[in-house]
């Protein structure tokens, strides 16, 4: 560190004032979300391709920082397609460090009316730095086609996905205290990629 640096350093600690916290690590975030969903032809391939990519399977979903999402979407989920199809894939939760970040993904699906639709979606859990939009435009290579920026949400939206024959990719970002949580279960950082196909 320069002697200006360290100075600088020093009258922050006198000041009582905080270094500014580091920026969210996106970019090496989205390459690792971008790797895991990139085959979502079904949950099973799906899954396939989140293990090959490093993620670790947990040995109890329910006890992971999202067991409590996972099992209110499996049911929101069931309740919706009753009558109409069936649940796909499995309650499992991986995880994976990135750059100091812990990360949660999860598989879902489902088959619907004669089309099939596989999500891959990770969380970083009580993150509390929302995604810049100006980073994440310039790493997918293209605006988002919706934005929504309010105190209680943020979401940016890319139709088409940022992959091959995938229809869309997420990021938003709930912060702490937000009503949103109630749907959520956790506030923090949450990146989604989504597929439709014809059902097999």
């Amino acid at each position: 560190m320069s002697g200006f640096g360290a100075l600088t350093q020093i009258g922050l600690l006198l000041a009582g004032a905080n270094p500014p916290a580091p920026a969210y690590p996106l970019a090496a975030v989205l390459d690792a979300v971008r790797q895991a969903c990139s085959d979502l032809s079904s949950t099973e391939a799906a899954e396939h391709q989140v293990a090959a990519s490093g993620w670790t399977r947990a040995a109890d979903p329910d006890a992971t920082p999202i067991g409590a999402l996972i099992r209110f979407g499996n049911e929101a989920g069931a309740k919706a397609v009753a009558g109409h199809g069936k649940m796909t894939g499995s309650p499992n939760v991986y995880s994976r460090g990135v750059d100091g970040e812990t990360l949660y993904l999860t598989v879902s699906g489902a088959e619907v009316d004669g089309l099939s639709v596989v999500g891959c979606r990770a969380y970083d859990v009580d993150e509390t730095r929302k995604v810049d939009a100006a980073a994440a435009q310039k790493w997918v290579g293209r605006a988002p086609d919706k934005t929504v920026d309010r105190a209680e949400l943020t979401r940016l939206t890319w139709e088409p996905g940022i992959q091959p024959r995938q229809d869309s990719f997420e990021i938003y970002f709930v912060p702490a205290g937000s009503p949103v949580t109630a749907m959520t279960k956790f506030p923090g950082l949450a990146f989604k990629a989504d597929a439709v196909r014809k059902a097999q």
